[in-house]
C-alpha cells in the first residue's frame, strides 16, 4: 500500500538528548487528521479493520465475500482480539497505522523543500538532526516523559503513522528550496512524504495491504 502525507512548518535542528519535542508533536498534530481521513476514505484500510479482528482459536474469521457489496456490515464479536487496538501512554491512546501485531514496516521516500539550497545532504548527512525530529514525530510517544509539550486538546485516539521507528526500513530524502516569502524563516520546511507499506508476515489480517 502506497500514499502521501505532507508536513508544512517549522523543523528546527533537535537540541539536547531529548529534542525539540515540541514540534515533534506539531507533526503528530498536522499528520493525525490525514491519517484519519485515509483510515476513513481508503477500501484498503476498511478491510483491513475488519480482518485485524481475530477470533477465538477454532473460529472463523468474519470475511467480506465481495467488493461489489457496499452493505456489507461487520459485527464484532465480544471474545475477538483486536490488532489495531489502540496503545495508550499516559492514559492517552494513539493507533499507529504501521506496527508490530500487523507484521508491518515500510519505506520512506522524502521530498525535503527547505529555505536553502539544494542538495548537501550527503555531505552534511543528519548533522542537526532535523530528519531524526521527522521520524520521531511520525510515530507514537515510547514513555510517558514524551508526552511533555502535547497539549491539552489531544485527538483520542491519536492517528500516527509509526508504534517506533524500528519500522522504517529504509529511506531516502531528495532536497529542493522552498519558495515561499521572503520573509520566511529557515526553519520553515514542506515535506512530501511517500510511504510504502509492507508485509513482513503474510496473514489473512494483513492480506489487502500486500496488494492495496
Amino acid at each position: 500500500m502506497r500514499f502521501t502525507l505532507i508536513y508544512n512548518g517549522k523543523l528546527p535542528p533537535q537540541k539536547g538528548k531529548k529534542g525539540t519535542t515540541k514540534e515533534k508533536w506539531d507533526i503528530r498534530h498536522k499528520i493525525h487528521p490525514q491519517l484519519l481521513e485515509l483510515w476513513q476514505k481508503s477500501q484498503t484500510l476498511k478491510d483491513v479493520k475488519v480482518a485485524s479482528k481475530i477470533p477465538p482459536v477454532g473460529q472463523a474469521f468474519n470475511m467480506q465475500f465481495s467488493h461489489h457489496d457496499d452493505s456489507y456490515q461487520f459485527r464484532e464479536a465480544p471474545n475477538d482480539r483486536d490488532l489495531y487496538e489502540p496503545l495508550e501512554i499516559k492514559g492517552q491512546k494513539f493507533i499507529p497505522l504501521i506496527r508490530k501485531s500487523m507484521a508491518l514496516i515500510c519505506d520512506l521516500d522524502i521530498l525535503f523543500l527547505r529555505k536553502e539550497e539544494p542538495g548537501a545532504i550527503i555531505s552534511q548527512g543528519d548533522p542537526d538532526n532535523r530528519i531524526k525530529t521527522l521520524i520521531d514525530g511520525l510515530r507514537m510517544p515510547q514513555c510517558p516523559d514524551e508526552m511533555n509539550n502535547a497539549g491539552n486538546d489531544l485527538p483520542s485516539p491519536m492517528h500516527c503513522l509509526l508504534q517506533d521507528d524500528s519500522l522504517i526500513a529504509g529511506y531516502s530524502i531528495r532536497t529542493e528550496r522552498l519558495l515561499s516569502t521572503p520573509e520566511s524563516l529557515e526553519e520553515d520546511v514542506m515535506l512530501i512524504i511517500g510511504v510504502t507499506i509492507k508485509v513482513t508476515r503474510v496473514s489473512g489480517y494483513n492480506l489487502s495491504l500486500v496488494s492495496g
